[in-house]
Parts: structure tokens; sequence; C-alpha cells
């Protein structure tokens, strides 16, 4: 997206994005259908503005329920069957960057409830799978999601909800944000440009407009 976008009710979320991603320690959550990218705001823009230097991007519905808590918080050695060797974990790989939680609603209800006591810890601490001491980790922490806030309310552990729920960000769909279409049209031309035979401009025409109307 562009900072400076035509349509009101996207210009209102970025503002609202740039505003609250500059908000230290506290857990930022992003709302929008899918497609409005949520993904790529955050690992630039979001990353950006929290002068952060990378992005560990999980896909919570991606997770392997009976592993989820031993992605994220990692193990020790000996933890369970098969923890031949310990893991770090992403909370950890976070550490001086993001962790964002991508579709948080598909996060298992027993990791949910220690994430919990990890986002209230200021100091950002947590227990690693099969582990009797505490680490912690200076990641920011980002949050998404495809649906509405009622709706997301529904799906996550009630204490989750009321700590995700302080900093939102709902960015619009792209139907009410028509003003936008070329500028957008104009970025997917110049990303999926590979050849120099392909022109520079992206073509333009009323059969065009009125395709992607």
């Amino acid at each position: 997206y562009d900072p400076e976008a035509k349509s009101p009710a996207r210009r209102q979320a970025l503002e609202d994005l740039i505003r609250y991603a500059g908000v230290e320690g506290a857990p930022l959550l992003v709302l929008g259908e899918r497609g409005t990218g949520k993904t790529r705001l955050v690992e630039t823009l979001v990353a950006s503005i929290k002068r952060r230097s990378h992005v560990v991007t999980v896909p919570c519905g991606a997770l392997d329920s009976s592993l989820a808590e031993s992605e994220l918080f990692g193990h020790v050695k000996g933890a369970f069957t098969g923890a031949e060797a310990a893991r770090r974990g992403l909370l950890g790989n976070a550490d001086g960057g993001v962790l964002f939680l991508d579709e948080v609603q598909d996060l298992p209800k027993a990791v949910q409830r220690k994430m919990i006591r990890f986002l209230q810890d200021r100091r950002r601490r947590y227990r690693q799978v099969g582990g009797d001491k505490e680490l912690s980790t200076d990641a920011e922490v980002v949050c998404a999601s495809n649906l509405s806030r009622t709706e997301l309310a529904k799906r996550l552990d009630p204490d989750l909800f009321d700590r995700l729920s302080h900093l939102v960000v709902a960015l619009p769909p792209l139907r009410i944000c028509r003003e936008d279409l070329p500028d957008d049209w104009a970025r997917v031309w110049d990303e999926l440009r590979v050849s120099t035979d392909t022109p520079p401009e992206p073509p333009w025409s009323h059969e065009l407009a009125t395709a992607l109307a």
C-alpha cells in the first residue's frame, strides 16, 4: 500500500496502523478480509515503524496441534518422545524482532492460554516444553485475523482477546477503496514485471478499469 492512499477508508486505516505500531510493548491486532494485504503490511510497514530487524511469521492455521506449543515456545532435550535435541522455538527466534501470529484464531486453545501469560508479562518471559527455567525474548507481538472483531471474540480465549483488543486496526476491503485501484494495479504490475521486454508502465484501458472495479 501507498501510505498516501486516495480512498478515505484506507487512508484512515493506515493512519491508525502507523500510530498504533509506534506503541512499544503492546500487542497490535490487524483485522481484514482475505486479500487485503495484512501480511505484507506487517512484514514491511509495521516492522519498519517498530525498528525491528526481522519478522517471524507464524501461520497459525498450519501449526500441528500436537506440536504447536513446542514450535512456539521451544522444548528441552527429552521433553517428549522424539525430542532428541533442544529446540529454541519461534518466540526465541523472534528475539529483537516481531512475532507475527497470522490468523491468530487458529491457535490451539492450550497455546492460547500460554500466550496470555506471555503477553501479560512485560519482560516477555516463558517456559519451554519440559523446561523449568524461565526465558525471555525482546519481541513485539502483532496478530492478524480475517474475522470480524465480534467473530474473533467468539473464537479466542476471552482473556487472550482482552489483551489483543486494545490496539486494533481494521483494513477495509478493496471494494470500498476503488480510488486506489490504479495505484494498486501499478504496484502489482511492477512486482510481476520480470523481463525488460515487458513495458515498465502498466497497461490501462476502460475495459481493465471496469474489470478491476
